[in-house]
């Protein structure tokens, strides 16, 4: 497999403090938009590295003073559901995912995000 870098591609995330250092706002935009795109706002983020050495994760989590609780509800389940997708598309461990989409469905519904 080769693995020399023949291109790259950046994203950058600005989050604007206030006094206490409490995100009031997330900015971000990539490299390989579409000239002209705008940058995009967002309420919250969250973004996991595996360090390549201690493979320990690394994360930042970051939500903005505007968000409420059912939208980070509603964020942590698509969240869980798309961690699920990933987890199969990258190992194929097909009964796993199903369980992790179960949970998923399962947080959904506690949190009336799914609607019965």
């Amino acid at each position: 497999m080769d693995s020399k870098v023949v291109r790259t591609s950046k994203i950058d995330i600005e989050v604007g403090l206030d006094k206490d250092n409490f995100p009031v706002e997330i900015k971000w935009h990539s490299s390989d938009a579409p000239v002209g795109y705008p940058v995009q706002e967002a309420k919250a983020m969250l973004v996991s590295f595996l360090d390549k050495e201690s493979k320990d994760t690394l994360k930042i989590d970051l939500w903005t003073k505007e968000m409420q609780v059912e939208e980070m509800d509603s964020m942590m389940f698509y969240t869980l559901r798309s961690l699920a997708d990933s987890y199969f598309k990258a190992t194929n461990n097909k009964e796993m995912a199903e369980h992790m989409q179960h949970f998923a469905h399962f947080f959904g519904e506690k949190t009336k995000v799914i609607k019965t």
